[in-house]
């Protein structure tokens, strides 16, 4: 708790005014009056913190208040939940929040009216009551390159039809410092929602003082610092490789694998790398919806907000029947709908749909399971990733993804790979005109191979569905059958 020097009462943190306010006298105070005696000293590694834990997800946070919270900001339960005074490790730096709750609401309730799809009470000036000012914990890592690095690369040329590849090995002398690359430190604060609302500007931070607490809450920092070492070798590797984009010759230059498995990353010459603590300000906001649980996140400094909305099926369905009608009447105007025409856009319609639902489904998968989280329950790898794989089956999978920094590909490597894909498309069209049960059958295969790569080399339900269902109407449509219901009971 952090006394009010005049009256004794309980301070809170302004936003507004950038001042402690006390709600009982109406006295405000600077965050550096040396009157508020209740500051962390510099040299001190832990503050005094009441950490509260909720029975129902396990989810912690902190303050320097003493007051009871009812409300889980992580599963949205409302729960007392249980307390206990902890040392809570301290941080270096703190960006103090400068957007306001009025500011905060207003910027989640635009995002939720420029979706089509959000159920009615997310547009409603409601919901405030569960929003909360919370502290996410990052780790702040500066970085010191010095030396030299050996590059891998590999250059394709077309010699008249023969695509020629040629391997080379280049050494860089890579000198620059990377100053608050910043991670969230949080196993309960997903990464997803840390990127989407990033960036902070580190010249807004302060140095760490507890006032700053006063009436919000903190996240613990739970996850150990080598989860992200990795991760911001990573990043200086690809800062120095678009730094490096000029010295290829001709664009067409792509960084090719490591003998041993390793990437860019892992070959930097470090001369030394320093992390520290930091807290940055979050307006963080869940909320229920059956099962489900969404957030949001706006960000404390600037106003960027991110939201995980949740979908309105009446909502959805409506929207489906509004781009449904215009969409008949513009064929019945302008296209012969036989029953055979009908089938095929009906055909390439269930191949589009499997399409997006294997994409998405694979999305929503790695954001639940929390593959793309390095800090998830203090997990992560720590060891960098895993070598890629490029035969045939692992390429059918979705496991050749080259990993690490590369370079980015120039005007002239584009157009070198425009040169070399056009007789494919040639093939193809001439394939349509003269064999278009050939071209039809590489359009089924090419759209189930993006589907079982999505999802990592398994063949899942809807989508296999759905290209089966394509693959009979191509057949029907093929076999010019006398009967029309063959065509309109597939198109169904």
């Amino acid at each position: 708790m952090l006394g009010c020097p005049g009256c004794g009462a309980d301070l809170r943190y302004d936003i507004n005014k950038g001042r402690l306010t006390c709600a009982y006298c109406g006295s405000d105070y600077s965050p550096e009056d040396k009157r508020l005696v209740q500051r962390t000293a510099g040299e001190e590694e832990l503050i005094d913190a009441k950490v509260f834990t909720c029975p129902q997800c396990g989810g912690e946070m902190y303050t320097t208040d003493i007051d009871a919270t009812a409300y889980c900001s992580y599963c949205g339960a409302s729960n007392v939940l249980s307390s206990r005074l902890e040392g809570v490790d301290r941080p270096q730096k703190i960006i103090p929040f400068t957007v306001t709750r009025e500011e905060c609401m207003k910027a989640f309730h635009d995002l939720a009216r420029r979706s089509p799809y959000v159920p009615s009470e997310f547009k409603k000036e409601t919901g405030d009551e569960k929003l909360r000012p919370l502290y996410v914990p990052y780790r702040l890592f500066d970085l010191t390159l010095d030396g030299d690095a050996e590059l891998y690369g590999e250059s394709s040329t077309l010699e008249g039809t023969d695509k020629r590849t040629d391997k080379k090995r280049v050494k860089f002398g890579i000198y620059g410092e990377f100053n608050n690359i910043a991670f969230d430190a949080s196993s309960a604060f997903d990464d997803t929602l840390a990127e989407q609302i990033a960036p902070f500007n580190m010249e807004g931070s302060r140095p760490f003082d507890s006032v700053y607490l006063a009436g919000s809450y903190a996240n613990i920092p739970d996850t150990d610092t080598g989860v992200y070492e990795h991760k911001t070798l990573e990043l200086a590797a690809q800062k120095c490789l678009d730094a490096m984009q000029d010295k290829f010759t001709s664009g067409a230059v792509e960084l090719a694998d490591y003998p041993d498995g390793s990437t860019v990353a892992d070959h930097l010459p470090v001369k030394e790398m320093q992390s520290g603590g930091a807290l940055f300000p979050v307006w963080f906001l869940s909320f229920r919806r059956g099962n489900r649980i969404a957030y949001a996140a706006v960000n404390g400094q600037t106003g960027k907000v991110y939201s995980d909305l949740p979908v309105s099926l009446p909502a959805f369905w409506a929207g489906c029947l509004g781009l449904a009608l215009p969409i008949f009447l513009l064929l019945n105007f302008f296209v012969t709908m036989r029953p055979t025409t009908g089938l095929l856009l009906s055909c390439l319609l269930a191949l589009l749909a499997s399409v997006l639902y294997a994409s998405n489904d694979a999305a929503i998968k790695r954001r639940e399971q929390h593959l793309d989280d390095a800090g998830y329950r203090g997990g992560g790898n720590k060891e960098g990733p895993a070598a890629a794989d490029h035969s045939l089956l692992g390429w059918i999978r979705g496991r050749d993804q080259k990993t690490g920094s590369r370079m980015r590909t120039g005007f002239m490597g584009w157009l070198v790979r425009l040169f070399m894909v056009w007789p494919y498309i040639v093939i193809a069209g001439l394939a349509l005109y003269f064999l278009p049960v050939l071209f039809w059958a590489g359009v089924l295969i090419a759209a189930a191979i993006y589907c079982i790569r999505k999802a990592g080399g398994k063949i899942t339900f809807w989508p296999a569905l759905l290209i089966l269902l394509a693959a009979a109407g191509f057949v029907i449509r093929n076999l010019n059958l006398v009967s029309d219901l063959w065509s309109y009971g597939i198109s169904i």
